[in-house]
């Protein structure tokens, strides 16, 4: 992270993402996610359900669905960051309770 998007405040730093005014990260290139939404109130990330996140079994793992739920959830905390504060997910728990669609994206909102 460059010094002048630590001068920034989190809120600002993740709307740069959005706005398109910052590089897209290594692991949005690789799995297609995105920020759909920031504001206030929260971070909205989307991915797509592509045939390379499912295991063994065919389904979307829990590992892959780990990783839109972290950003939005990281990003929502991150909206209320002050400039040069950095934070970190220390433990994320999932449950399914209900398959996974195998096609489309999933759509993961942090307030």
């Amino acid at each position: 992270m460059s010094m002048e998007m630590l001068g920034l405040s989190g809120f600002a730093q993740l709307h740069t993402r959005v706005t398109g005014h910052r590089a897209r990260p290594p692991l949005g290139h690789l799995t297609g996610l995105s920020l759909a939404e920031v504001s206030t109130a929260g971070v909205t990330a989307e991915m797509p359900l592509s045939p390379w996140l499912r295991g063994p079994s065919g389904a979307i793992s829990l590992g892959a669905l780990a990783i839109p739920a972290d950003v939005a959830l990281g990003g929502a905390v991150g909206t209320t960051l002050p400039p040069a504060t950095l934070s970190a997910t220390s433990e994320l728990s999932l449950r399914l309770l209900a398959p996974v669609p195998r096609d489309g994206s999933v759509i993961a909102r942090g307030r």
